[in-house]
């Protein structure tokens, strides 16, 4: 048994296994659905998923003409962790509406400025010149007050999804095509197929461990005999 052989047979029983898993949680109707279409969808992304790993970030600078910068993102995230900390707000003003309609203004300052003397201790650690300072505390100061908080970011951010949803549904759309055309192949194809045909299998019949090993045994047969030596559509010696 080579690589790929044993790569399809792992696909195809963690798809059939979360399919049934998965339909084992629904209703009788949405079982029929959602089982054997998410377990087909995980055995066609299990097959090789090293490969589909590899092809998202691919896959999405392809679709959106974007790449991130990581080295800026790992030097921020103790920043944005202390942004964190000061819209921790939430927290305390949970905690008072609770005891009392009434804010008290003393102790929600005292968490303000306990938020920002985080931000400060975690700014530090990438902060490159200390003139820098002034405009970091005044943007501290106007973007993370609970005011800022719990009206404006929230508003902000729901105007800025709403004005985008055409131009976020492109990138999405064109970002699944993408990785179907990085990662398809007829083996990862087989391995969805019969993962699937698994589930049905297992819902009409109940009969678990038959219908897994049918599933592997078709999946196996699919792509070495059928696949292979009949249509012709994997290579023998570089198999897809």
């Amino acid at each position: 048994m080579n690589g790929k052989t044993s790569t399809l047979i792992l696909a195809i029983a963690i798809g059939f296994l979360t399919g049934v898993a998965l339909a084992t949680k629904l209703g009788d109707a949405l079982a029929w659905v959602f089982g054997p279409l998410v377990g087909g969808l995980v055995g066609y992304l299990a097959y090789e998923f090293k490969a589909v790993l590899a092809a998202i970030p691919k896959a999405w600078e392809t679709a959106t003409g974007w790449q991130p910068d990581w080295k800026a993102i790992k030097e921020r995230a103790l920043t944005t962790c202390a942004w964190l900390a000061c819209s921790m707000n939430l927290v305390v003003l949970g905690v008072f509406f609770k005891k009392s309609v009434l804010i008290d203004p003393v102790l929600l300052m005292l968490f303000g400025v306990f938020g920002i003397f985080i931000f400060f201790i975690a700014t530090s650690a990438v902060m490159e010149k200390e003139k820098e300072w002034p405009t970091v505390m005044k943007k501290v100061i106007l973007l993370a007050n609970p005011l800022a908080v719990f009206l404006y970011w929230p508003i902000r951010i729901l105007f800025l999804v709403v004005i985008n949803i055409p131009k976020i549904a492109k990138a999405i759309g064109l970002f699944f095509w993408h990785l179907f055309r990085l990662i398809h192949s007829q083996s990862r194809l087989i391995a969805g197929v019969w993962a699937l045909t698994g589930v049905v299998s297992w819902l009409t019949t109940d009969a678990f461990f038959v219908c897994g090993i049918s599933a592997i045994l078709g999946g196996i047969v699919s792509r070495e005999l059928i696949g292979k030596r009949i249509l012709k559509l994997i290579p023998l010696h570089n198999p897809a």
